[in-house]
């Protein structure tokens, strides 16, 4: 095989290469990402803006439309807008941790009225998200300061 011919084959095998690799790359799965509706309910709790949190829990319609994860996102966002820390507190324990409960956990600590409340609430953070970032990234605010 001659010297041109042998580049050429190289170049052609690279080229294949390289566009199975493109044709092979997963891709981003835009049924995995968080609804926007959804988005704007957590950006508004985490902003504590219960008017913006009005506006997008209307926005984003009945939570029962969502599939988990969106679904249980957009019932702390009720939960928050109505005020019920009790309810907010069944929420947060009345299931598997997850992302949603944990928020309902950090949220009520944030704005634990007493010592006792806020160590409560630490316990119970500690216990169900025992490795999470959520305990380091929330230390230091409401009453156990």
């Amino acid at each position: 095989m001659s010297r041109r011919r042998l580049v050429l084959v190289a170049l052609l095998a690279a080229a294949v290469g390289a566009g199975a690799g493109l044709l092979l790359r997963p891709r981003a799965n835009t049924a995995d990402a968080r609804p926007q509706a959804v988005e704007a309910v957590l950006r508004a709790v985490d902003h504590d803006d219960l008017q913006a949190l009005a506006r997008a829990t209307t926005e984003a319609g009945p939570a029962e439309g969502y599939s988990l994860p969106w679904r249980e996102e957009v019932e702390l966002g009720r939960a928050v807008l109505a005020g019920d820390e009790g309810g907010l507190w069944r929420f947060a324990t009345g299931g598997p941790p997850s992302a949603a409960r944990a928020r309902a956990l950090l949220w009520l600590r944030s704005r634990a009225a007493t010592v006792a409340e806020w160590k409560r609430l630490e316990a119970r953070l500690e216990a169900d998200y025992p490795a999470s970032w959520a305990l380091s990234a929330g230390a230091g605010k409401g009453a156990g300061r």
